[in-house]
């Protein structure tokens, strides 16, 4: 379990208790800890709001490694996300797992773009 909080993010497993201290105040979680896929898509900015990411998970436009995901999902680093937007089919790969919103200038530090496609009206 993680929780944020300044320039430092606490992460608690059983009895251990450590920081994890960064130089952005941003962090990052721990490779082997998942997070909610709705909650990383909000995080990693790729799509604005968690309510809008639980909406397109529950209408299936969001895969987790070709497996169409529920909200509650886990996402883990080197996990590949497709995500319909409209009429654009969007693939990416996680790259790590943020505590916080990125800044937009950030963003790609949290998912690299495998590809980006436009479908429909062929």
């Amino acid at each position: 379990m993680s929780y944020g909080g300044g320039r430092r993010a606490f992460r608690v497993d059983g009895d251990d208790c450590s920081a994890i201290w960064t130089s952005s105040g941003l962090g990052t979680r721990d490779a082997e800890h998942a997070v909610r896929i709705d909650k990383y898509l909000q995080l990693s900015g790729i799509i604005p709001r968690r309510t809008l990411a639980q909406e397109a998970c529950d209408r299936g436009y969001v895969e987790v490694n070709e497996r169409r995901a529920k909200p509650s999902a886990g996402v883990e680093v080197g996990d590949c996300l497709q995500v319909r937007l409209g009429r654009r089919v969007l693939r990416y790969e996680v790259l790590t797992l943020p505590v916080r919103p990125l800044p937009k200038a950030r963003r790609d530090e949290a998912a690299r773009l495998i590809e980006s496609r436009v479908v429909g009206d062929d």
